[in-house]
C-alpha cells in the first residue's frame, strides 16, 4: 500500500459526509445499475451544469489513455519497460509516489550505493575489505527497493486489479449481477477516489494541469459516469473506464515486475561476486 494513499474503506465521494444517506442493510445484495445512480450517492446534477459536451468528449477514455500509456520519452514521472511482444520501450505515466518506488535503472542504483561506500572509505589501505563492504551496501540498497516494489505490487496494484475485474464483471450484467451492499459501496468509492484518482494524478503531471484543472477533470468524469443516462450510456462509460484502468494498471504491474526481476538478478550476481 502506498504510504500516501488511504486504505480501502476509508474513502468517500466529496460531500458524502454532509449527505444523509438512506439506511441500508449492508448484508443485502445490490445490482450495479442501482449503485451507479446519482441518488445512490446523493449527487446533484446542478453541480455539473458547467460541464459541456466538448468537455465530456475530452474526458473519454480514449483521450485519457494517450497521457497514461506509451507517453513521450522524457515525460515527467514516466518510466519505460519493454512489453513481452514488443521490441521498443513503452513509457508509462506514474504518480509521484509510484515514481519514487520503482527503480528506473537497477545497475545504476547498486553502483551509486557502492560508490558512496567507497567514497566514505577513501584513504584506507584495506582495499579488499572496502570492496566487500561496498558490494554489501549495493545489495542492501537493491533488496530494500525490491521489497518496497513487491509490497506496492501486491498490496496496491494487484488488489486494485482484482477489484476492477469484479466491478467490470458486474457492469457487464448491471441489472442482474449482484454484490453485497457493503462490498458495492466500498468498492465503488475506492475506485472513484483512489484508483481513478491515481490515474488523474498521473495525467495531471503529463499535461501540467493545475489542481483546479484536475478537479474539473474529475467532475467531468463523474458526470459521464452518473448523468449521461440516455439509453444507459453511463453504464457503457463505466465499462470503458474499467477497461482503461485495467489496461493502465496492467502496464504498471508489468513495469514493477520487470524491475523486481532485474533487481533480483542483480542481487544474485552481486552475491556471487562476494563469494569469489
Amino acid at each position: 500500500m502506498s504510504p500516501n494513499r488511504p486504505d480501502i474503506g476509508e474513502v468517500q465521494l466529496p460531500g458524502m459526509a454532509d449527505i444523509t444517506q438512506p439506511v441500508r442493510d449492508l448484508s443485502s445484495r445490490n445490482a450495479f445499475a442501482r449503485a451507479v445512480t446519482p441518488e445512490y450517492w446523493g449527487l446533484d446534477s446542478s453541480q455539473y451544469v458547467d460541464i459541456d459536451s466538448h468537455m465530456l468528449d475530452l474526458a473519454a477514455p480514449a483521450n485519457l489513455r494517450e497521457s497514461l500509456i506509451d507517453v513521450p520519452k522524457g515525460s515527467q514521472f514516466a518510466v519505460s519497460y519493454i512489453p513481452g511482444q514488443e521490441s521498443r520501450p513503452v513509457f508509462i505515466a506514474l504518480t509521484p509516489t509510484e515514481y519514487s518506488l520503482v527503480v528506473r535503472h537497477v545497475p545504476a542504483l547498486a553502483m551509486a550505493a557502492i560508490s558512496h561506500t567507497l567514497a566514505s572509505r577513501r584513504g584506507r589501505k584495506n582495499y579488499t575489505t572496502d570492496i566487500k563492504a561496498a558490494t554489501r551496501s549495493g545489495v542492501y540498497a537493491l533488496e530494500n527497493r525490491k521489497k518496497a516494489m513487491e509490497t506496492y505490487l501486491r498490496d496496491t496494484l494487484e488488489r486494485d486489479t482484482a477489484l476492477l475485474n469484479r466491478l467490470a464483471e458486474a457492469a457487464k450484467h448491471p441489472g442482474y449481477w449482484r454484490m453485497p451492499e457493503s462490498d458495492m459501496r466500498i468498492g465503488l468509492s475506492w475506485v472513484l477516489e483512489s484508483v481513478f484518482g491515481d490515474m488523474l494524478t498521473a495525467i495531471r503531471y503529463q499535461r501540467q494541469w493545475t489542481p483546479e484543472q484536475e478537479s474539473l477533470a474529475k467532475r467531468t468524469i463523474e458526470k459521464r459516469l452518473f448523468f449521461e443516462r440516455q439509453r444507459n450510456q453511463h453504464i457503457q462509460n463505466w465499462r470503458d473506464m474499467f477497461s482503461l484502468d485495467l489496461e493502465y494498471i496492467g502496464n504498471k504491474e508489468a513495469l514493477f515486475k520487470d524491475r523486481i526481476w532485474k533487481a533480483g538478478k542483480t542481487i544474485a550476481q552481486k552475491n556471487d561476486s562476494k563469494e569469489k
